[in-house]
């Protein structure tokens, strides 16, 4: 898919001060999130802005320089460990203090759940910002969808609980969401090194979790880009159009 052989149809939203939208893109790898989101910024240049909205650092254009510091040194640990041939018991197995005193101990846990937390509303407020200056802000993937916030299991961490559940109850939502739609099988051509069952498991934990966000469109992605920019791209007039008027 060519993004320069994509022309749209549709003229871009004017801005307007205060009255910005934010376009979350969401869907299973292969599903063209990216690609769809660098054709509207190359055909609306004027109006919009992009905000990576996923959970990895590496790819982040707006992040905090803890989450890059934390990141780089759960890396180090992490190569640290695999060159280690002792092989430490599993957390559940060890003690309050020994858990505080080793690498990815309580301490750890919390403090990286509370730059997890800082990280998610930094990027929250950087959209909002550029929604109050009027932009249509472009969001790669979004927190609420990263996570499977409807999970309940009685052996997930507290931390991962705690954390779900802030997501879940005040997190804020992005005006639209596009979900990128195709048959896991499809996707699976596209992202050689995912199975099926797994891309299957993404399309699901997305639909088990519409009900958390308000404006929800799907689309088929086996359409052709410019047919899927295109209709993107009405969709958010529409949006804005709708909301003008009332």
């Amino acid at each position: 898919m060519d993004i320069k052989d994509t022309s749209l149809s549709v003229a871009a939203p004017p801005r307007k001060a205060l009255v910005g939208v934010s376009v979350a893109f969401v869907g299973p790898d292969g599903a063209g999130k990216s690609t769809v989101v660098e054709s509207l910024l190359s055909a609306w240049p004027g109006c919009t802005r992009f905000v990576f909205m996923g959970a990895g650092i590496d790819q982040a254009n707006y992040s905090l320089p803890t989450s890059r510091w934390l990141t780089r040194r759960k890396r180090q640990r992490l190569e640290k460990m695999l060159e280690d041939p002792e092989v430490l018991p599993p957390a559940r197995l060890l003690s309050n203090d020994q858990q505080t005193k080793i690498s990815g101990g309580r301490i750890v846990k919390i403090v990286g759940l509370l730059n997890r937390l800082a990280e998610e509303w930094y990027r929250a407020i950087v959209v909002g910002i550029f929604k109050l200056r009027g932009f249509v802000v472009l969001c790669d993937r979004h927190f609420i969808f990263e996570h499977r916030l409807e999970s309940s299991e009685s052996n997930e961490l507290l931390s991962v609980r705690l954390h779900n559940w802030l997501l879940r109850r005040f997190y804020p939502r992005p005006d639209i969401v596009v979900f990128l739609d195709a048959d896991a099988a499809f996707l699976q051509k596209r992202k050689m090194e995912w199975p099926v069952e797994h891309l299957e498991y993404q399309r699901q934990t997305i639909i088990k979790q519409r009900p958390l966000v308000g404006h929800l469109v799907t689309i088929d992605t086996t359409q052709p880009l410019a047919v899927v920019v295109d209709q993107v791209a009405n969709e958010i007039v529409q949006y804005r159009s709708a909301r003008d008027r009332n």
